[in-house]
């Protein structure tokens, strides 16, 4: 599993990524998180890269993937 904190962005805390399960789960700062299913190691890389992970979140992972709430 890897895992990153993001003190620079200013919505997202941080987020997970379990390659084997191919699950993304972002924190965000107001204490909600959401795992997205199916995410592709590349696009967390991007994420991981990103200038604006919450920018980044909006742009390639909202709408795209599955998702569940809190875990």
């Amino acid at each position: 599993m890897d895992e990153i904190e993001t003190p620079e962005s200013s919505n997202v805390a941080g987020g997970t990524y379990d390659p084997d399960l191919r699950q993304m789960t972002v924190r965000f700062r107001n204490g909600d998180s959401y795992t997205y299913h199916g995410v592709d190691a590349g696009v967390w890389e991007g994420f991981k890269s990103s200038d604006s992970k919450g920018s980044y979140v909006h742009r390639q992972i909202k709408g795209r993937f599955r998702h569940t709430r809190g875990e």
